[in-house]
């Protein structure tokens, strides 16, 4: 709820005063809200209630009417009050998921006359395009020891996820390990999303850094390596298989044939939405998660995985 709710702006000549009338926008909305564009019709709005309107956290509406015959008086301002709670239960209607306002959206006839059920939600600013309104999180998990069937990443969007949340995933790179180490390789390793979830991943918890520190946090959303309760259920979608440096980082010219086989960040880019067309990057919804798995050898070795994702 913003600290604010209704700010008066101006009175005129004809005895009409505006308000300014600032709503809570849900959680499941806030997306469908957000417009890096917007401003505020009260020029004493600060730069982190600026920040809440862009983020589609809070809804601006402008009302006008006439000056109460009571004047300033707490019966007075009951009316413009009651006109608010009005705007904030229309705006809160928009997301019931059965009869709200984009219950419906997009739903289609195709050229064969036949009618097509959908729900979708209206994304602005959606994740095909590099946009500085899109909340970017980055997540680094710790030193990670190869070991049999290990989940050495699980981002996950779990049940408490507003049903709008749409998690695209940017850039996964495998770090070596920066250690002596000489190491065996070890089994492939699987990049996978899993759908429809019906255990959420607990423990291992990893950081969530956002790139920006006035954007709101993921809701429902979390990182993990090796939890202790790992995700169940669901269907999972395998979608890169890759086999990560082994030894530790080499420096040295002697190891260049080494150092050519990594990527950005001295690891291995094991996916980059950049570079694969269709632009569109691999998005999670409520109940999915993204995992990085190793395969049933342990091998010998140790990595860290760095993923980037934005919301929205």
């Amino acid at each position: 709820m913003p600290a604010k709710t209704i700010i008066e702006l101006e009175r005129d000549v004809t005895g009409q005063v505006t308000y300014a009338l600032w709503l809570d926008v849900p959680a499941a909305l806030q997306t469908q809200h957000k417009n890096p564009a917007a401003s505020s019709a009260f020029l004493g709005a600060t730069e982190a209630e600026l920040a809440d309107i862009r983020n589609g956290v809070v809804k601006e509406e402008l009302f006008t009417v006439p000056v109460p015959a009571s004047g300033d008086t707490a019966d007075g301002r009951a009316d413009i009050e009651s006109v608010w709670t009005a705007a904030q239960s229309r705006l809160n209607a928009e997301g019931d998921a059965a009869s709200g306002r984009f219950s419906k959206y997009g739903t289609f006839r195709n050229n064969l006359g036949v009618w097509t059920p959908v729900s979708l939600v209206p994304q602005r600013d959606f994740v095909g395009r590099e946009s500085e309104s899109l909340v970017t999180g980055f997540i680094l998990t710790g030193i990670s020891a190869f070991a049999a069937n290990k989940l050495h990443l699980v981002l996950s969007v779990g049940p408490t996820a507003p049903a709008s949340t749409v998690l695209a995933i940017r850039l996964v790179v495998v770090l070596p390990t920066q250690t002596a180490r000489t190491g065996a390789i070890p089994s492939e390793f699987m990049l996978r999303r899993r759908v429809g979830m019906t255990t959420a991943p607990v423990g291992g918890a990893v950081n969530i850094r956002l790139a920006d520190t006035a954007d709101f946090g993921p809701v429902g959303i979390s990182a993990h390596n090796a939890p202790t309760t790992p995700p169940v259920g669901g269907t999972l979608h395998d979608i890169i298989p890759f086999t990560p440096q082994a030894d530790e980082l080499k420096l040295t010219t002697l190891d260049a044939p080494t150092m050519m086989a990594l990527g950005d960040f001295g690891g291995l880019v094991v996916y980059d939405s950049r570079r694969i067309r269709p632009a569109k990057p691999l998005t999670l919804r409520p109940n999915q998660c993204l995992e990085v798995v190793q395969g049933a050898t342990a091998g010998t070795g140790e990595c860290r995985v760095l993923c980037v994702a934005t919301l929205g």
